[in-house]
């Protein structure tokens, strides 16, 4: 059996890299995971995912010990994307509270014997996740068209209960014997604490290598830090980690990380780094670039260049090229991306020789037009922030009112 398992998690096939969305789908991803909370920002983000295309659903669930109905998520469908977003920590729901504080090590195969020799696991939230009933990954699978892609995300609890879900998924299907279909899936988690056993996170890593598995944390979020900043900590992060640094002591609601995103800088730039909401000119010559290929064949472009060269030298290109034929050589290498090096400076002659200004300014105007639409999408930088130490302390006595109604902590 144990043979047989470790075979087939190092067989599936490469995931969805989350390279391959726009920074915009990225974007819209961490609003469905603010939505997932129903908390008070709900309807801001609701309306800012209404304005984008967005059809978001709940994933509720009832207490049949309580009979009380609770917010597990929400899924988000648009085109032929579907994100399954779970909620994180909510003071109104105590199950959220007392999963957070139960980190107790569970044997993972509470969850399922396919896991019997892979180790422990956050005891808490799996036995959160097991309360969910036809709200697990297994089931909403079947609800999800075989055609679109899938991404899984969640802040915080959330996103622990994400990664829980993708082993209960993988479970199910070994048990069918069925190929977990991870090509078509990715995973994007932000502030999630860590929950896994070192071999179970050697067996994520394997089901989602490289950036298909992106787990976001800030530098100041405590939650993120508690366990998983070495292999010999209580618990282990998987996926590709990347630290977004923050001035904030405390870093760690959501719309921390949703701001840090709106920003895109240091390694979020690297990852998305051309469909930039604050360059337009640059964006606009390389699509202007994209534009000469598609609007004009190679004879053309040479024909206009011949001509311009008998009226003068624009941009000093004899002397820059080094004369008639070696500037059509160049241009025509960099036209055809074929043949030898074509010196830099290239695009912007021909450009100059094919009508430079309105090409590119109709280019802006698009790229504009485009972010006048992302303006609806955009959280301004000036809208006010709890205090940290105040949110701290509410969490606090939020924590301590529970556990004074149970007696004690159960760790």
């Amino acid at each position: 059996m144990k043979f047989v398992v470790v075979l087939m998690m190092f067989s599936l096939g490469f995931a969805r890299e989350l390279l391959t969305y726009d920074y915009e789908t990225i974007r819209q991803v961490s609003r469905i995971a603010a939505v997932a909370y129903q908390d008070e920002d709900k309807p801001k983000y609701q309306a800012q995912l209404d304005a984008v295309g967005w059809t978001i659903s709940d994933m509720i669930m009832t207490d049949f010990g309580t009979y009380s109905d609770f917010p597990v998520g929400v899924i988000g469908r648009r085109e032929n994307l579907v994100v399954i977003a779970y909620a994180g920590t909510q003071r109104k729901i105590v199950k959220t509270l007392l999963a957070d504080a139960n980190f107790q090590k569970a044997n993972i195969d509470v969850l399922s014997d396919v896991f019997s020799e892979k180790g422990y696991i956050h005891e808490g939230i799996l036995e959160y996740y097991l309360s969910f009933g036809c709200k697990r990954l297994p089931s909403l699978m079947s609800e999800i068209s075989v055609d679109a892609s899938i991404i899984l995300t969640g802040h915080s609890l959330g996103g622990a209960l994400a990664e829980i879900s993708l082993m209960d998924y993988y479970a199910a299907c070994f048990k069918k014997n069925l190929t977990p279909e991870f090509s078509r899936m990715s995973l994007l988690t932000m502030g999630a604490p860590a929950i896994l056993s070192l071999n179970m996170r050697t067996c994520f890593d394997s089901w989602f290598p490289n950036k298909s598995y992106l787990r976001l944390y800030c530098d100041g979020d405590p939650v993120s830090h508690i366990f998983g900043m070495s292999d010999d900590s209580r618990f282990c992060h998987a996926g590709f980690g990347l630290q977004l640094p923050t001035s904030d002591h405390i870093a760690h609601r959501i719309i921390h990380y949703i701001r840090k995103i709106d920003q895109r800088n240091g390694w979020l730039a690297q990852l998305w780094p051309f469909d930039s909401i604050v360059n337009y000119k640059q964006l606009a010559f390389k699509r202007a670039f994209e534009r000469v290929r598609s609007e004009y064949t190679w004879n053309t472009i040479e024909l206009i260049v011949r001509d311009q060269l008998k009226r003068g030298d624009p941009m000093g290109a004899l002397d820059m090229f080094g004369g008639n034929q070696r500037i059509i050589s160049h241009l025509s290498n960099w036209y055809h991306q074929t043949g030898e090096y074509y010196a830099s400076g290239a695009e912007s002659l021909l450009l100059t020789l094919i009508d430079v200004n309105s090409m590119i300014d109709q280019e802006e105007a698009v790229l504009i037009a485009q972010d006048q639409e992302k303006a609806k999408f955009y959280v301004p930088f000036e809208e006010g922030l709890e205090g940290d130490l105040e949110i701290v302390k509410k969490k606090a006595e939020a924590i301590v009112s529970v556990f004074s109604k149970i007696g004690q902590f159960g760790l």
